[in-house]
């Protein structure tokens, strides 16, 4: 579910004191399980993921757990073999309320949920309506962040048209905004006129 409020959600080790995000596919992997509540019905994960190097083990004690409004982790692991490197890996993002978590939870996070679950009932309503205002209307468009400065010449550029038969000519357009313009977004058919 696309979130229009918050920060995406990642998935990082700690390489050298900093911290890295993690490769796609084990991310993607790591999110699915973690909000599936995996790590919360189990203490360890080995992912494999094409080579050797990518193999991620990761272990933890689910009294251990730490949940923050944006952070969940840290858990232990390794790459591959190397089980001389440790490596820390932790979620950051906006917080998912998990089945099984409630165990990992502390008195200040329950109670930041609690006068959080409005506000983010509102946000999932607002989403909602959002998506029903777009029903019927196109959602795809470029929106060029080349701005042109008053007196500065003419300016030419090539655009490629890659019509959609499907749509028997409905939503396709092109269209220059000026700084005053508020935003660029899905419009009934038909747009030219």
């Amino acid at each position: 579910e696309d979130d229009m409020f918050g920060e995406p959600t990642v998935w990082e080790y700690k390489e050298e004191w900093e911290w890295v995000q993690m490769p796609g596919d084990i991310e993607d992997e790591l999110e699915r399980r973690y909000l599936a509540g995996y790590f919360y019905r189990n203490d360890e994960l080995v992912l494999k993921k094409g080579r050797w190097s990518q193999t991620i083990c990761l272990y933890w004690d689910r009294s251990d757990i730490k949940i923050t409004s944006d952070t969940v982790g840290e858990f232990e692991g390794h790459w591959g073999s190397s089980w001389d490197q440790d490596i820390y890996v932790r979620r950051r993002g906006d917080r998912v309320q998990v089945r099984g978590e409630e165990k990992c939870l502390s008195k200040q996070q329950r109670k930041t949920d609690k006068e959080m679950a409005p506000w983010t009932e509102r946000q999932r309503a607002m989403r909602m309506h959002n998506r029903k205002e777009q029903y019927g209307k196109s959602v795809e468009g470029v929106h060029g962040t080349t701005g042109f400065s008053k007196g500065s010449g003419t300016h030419r550029w090539t655009i490629r048209w890659e019509h959609e038969p499907a749509l028997s000519g409905k939503g396709d357009a092109v269209a220059l905004s000026s700084v005053s313009s508020e935003m660029v977004g899905p419009s009934a058919p038909p747009c030219l006129g």
